[in-house]
């Protein structure tokens, strides 16, 4: 989180792999509170407080360009989908996955 005169903001940077996230890369605090919730879910656990971060479109002609970022409120990071590929986070069952 960082201060841009006076109001808080949440900022992200998205590379992995050679692979970048064009789209809004901070928020103000109402800005991330209007970004919807839904649910998602990764192998048997369903989170129910995860918001989607869509890529701008710009740069979308790019193989490698991030086309949804998914966030949990609680979990942090859980993966992303980019032109015919989805990477998602591994749960393991110290992260409360079963399997």
């Amino acid at each position: 989180m960082a201060e841009r005169e006076n109001a808080l903001t949440i900022e992200f940077y998205i590379a992995a792999k050679g692979l970048v996230f064009y789209g809004t890369d901070y928020f103000s605090r109402e800005q991330l509170a209007a970004v919807p919730i839904t649910e998602f879910t990764l192998g048997t656990k369903t989170f129910t407080d995860v918001q989607l971060f869509k890529s701008t479109g710009r740069f979308s002609e790019r193989d490698n360009s991030i086309e949804t970022v998914y966030f949990s409120k609680s979990a942090g990071f859980l993966g992303f989908d980019k032109k015919n590929t989805q990477w998602r986070l591994l749960l393991t069952p110290e992260s409360g996955d079963s399997n």
